[in-house]
């Protein structure tokens, strides 16, 4: 999925269609009006986003999580990320939360081994 965001523009409802043009149009002028810009800059960018979905993957794979859920629990986490919308600062405290466990079970792992 490539989108961060759905919207929908209430309209007539004996024409609730919308040319794109004029759609983009009332989009960028609401997000312009409530000031959006700010808040877009303290987002988290889009590969921000792919890391935390690469540091997700890694974890199911560390727990062992069956393969035939994987994609599934991928998909619930890509689009929960998704609509929640994180902040950079929010997608730094995730990532090293789930970077750290990672890290836990693989070294727990590597000392299981070694016993």
């Amino acid at each position: 999925m490539k989108c961060d965001l759905f919207v929908t523009i209430p309209a007539n409802p004996d024409y609730p269609v919308m040319n794109l043009s004029h759609a983009a149009t009332v989009i960028f002028y609401e997000l312009y009006r409530r000031g959006a810009d700010e808040k877009v800059k303290t987002m988290a960018s889009a590969e921000e986003k792919e890391k935390l979905f690469t540091f997700f993957d890694e974890l199911l794979g560390h727990i062992d999580w069956p393969e035939y859920k994987r994609n599934r629990a991928n998909m619930t986490f890509r689009r929960l990320i998704s609509r929640a919308g994180p902040t950079k600062w929010e997608f730094h405290t995730l990532a090293g939360v789930i970077r750290r466990a990672c890290e836990n079970i693989e070294r727990s792992k590597n000392q299981k081994k070694t016993q």
